[in-house]
């Protein structure tokens, strides 16, 4: 029952963030409060295990991929970024963060960490690329913020293909938006 309590959660908190009653889940779910209550403590340990079901494959496709020796460079990054949930499917989640951290501060912090840990393989592994090596620490943590602040808003970066690091860190309609440089007009064509 787990795996179907924890796909309902989700369901829930997209629509309400962490505002969603036990009673509302057993309802959803046909069966009774108790039930839920025998399986979980209280609604912050429910939510803390369907946090961690929630990023347990992300996090772990992500490490596979960069550890799979059968793939180049490229194969890896470009792997790595389309295995990340797009803003589509986790926007509507992902609204409701600044909620959770009002309600469930130490569950809104475990979301962070583990928003970092969803980047932060990729974002070192791109690093090591002679291409971007230059690229410094403060300027990875703030592209990995503006990567993880872009996905908690529901928002998308908008970025120049010539921006050194775009054509690794980007994949064009799926977590974020790529238009020529120098072409203001695509830009807006694209954010239509």
């Amino acid at each position: 029952m787990d795996e179907k309590i924890y796909f309902k959660v989700i369901e829930l908190f997209s629509e309400k963030g962490p505002r969603f009653t036990i009673e509302e889940l057993a309802r959803a779910l046909g069966t009774s409060k108790r039930t839920i209550y025998e399986n979980f403590k209280d609604k912050e340990a429910l939510l803390d295990k369907t946090i961690d079901f929630f990023f347990k494959d992300i996090i772990e496709e992500g490490e596979e991929i960069l550890n799979d020796k059968t793939l180049s460079k490229n194969e890896k990054i470009i792997k790595s970024f389309n295995s990340k949930p797009d803003i589509e499917s986790i926007g509507s989640v992902v609204r409701h963060i600044n909620e959770l951290d009002r309600y469930f501060p130490l569950l809104f912090k475990k979301t962070e960490a583990c928003l970092d840990k969803v980047w932060d393989g990729v974002i070192e592994f791109i690093c090591e690329s002679e291409e971007i090596k230059e690229l410094s620490n403060a300027k990875r943590v703030i592209l990995k913020l503006v990567l993880n602040e872009s996905m908690n808003s529901g928002c998308a970066v908008v970025a120049s293909h010539a921006i050194g690091s775009v054509p690794f860190l980007m994949k064009n309609k799926a977590n974020g938006l790529i238009y020529p440089s120098g072409k203001i007009e695509k830009m807006f064509e694209k954010v239509k």
